[in-house]
């Protein structure tokens, strides 16, 4: 099998170093970077670049807004099947849940739960107030 190769280079704020991203012929991403911090970024940028569609979809599956993408027949198929998607979405998976896994991070630079959110919030400007930064923070608590 053979794959065109083709290279980009994206100015990326938050590395230390240059980093590389190498795709091979099967789609698979080989990570390199100079430090962790820089590896488990470029991590997250692939996810980010190759899944952010699902990551969007199952945020807007988890605050009920799929219908506004699917259209009203995806909200009145929905409402037939609630109890089976609401035991699904809901139902205990064997992961350690979010409060139970402090410190947070891969470096363990989040203390607490209104940590990461925190970080989140200024990371990336969603400009949450304090208040609706511990109502999520006391929600992940719930988790």
């Amino acid at each position: 099998m053979t794959a065109q190769s083709t290279t980009e280079t994206i100015a990326v704020g938050g590395l230390n170093a240059p980093a590389e991203i190498a795709i091979d012929c099967w789609g698979i991403p080989h990570l390199q970077a100079s430090t962790r911090d820089d590896l488990f970024f470029v991590q997250g940028f692939n996810a980010a670049r190759d899944r952010l569609w699902q990551i969007d979809l199952w945020r807007k599956r988890g605050l009920g807004l799929l219908a506004a993408d699917f259209g009203p027949g995806y909200f009145a198929q929905i409402t037939l099947r609630v109890p089976s998607f609401i035991a699904a979405t809901w139902q205990p998976s064997g992961h350690p849940m979010p409060r139970g896994r402090a410190p947070y991070f891969h470096n363990g630079s989040a203390a607490t739960l209104l940590d990461v959110v925190n970080f989140y919030n200024q990371r990336f400007n969603i400009g949450l107030t304090p208040a609706q930064t511990s109502d999520m923070a006391a929600f992940l608590q719930t988790l």
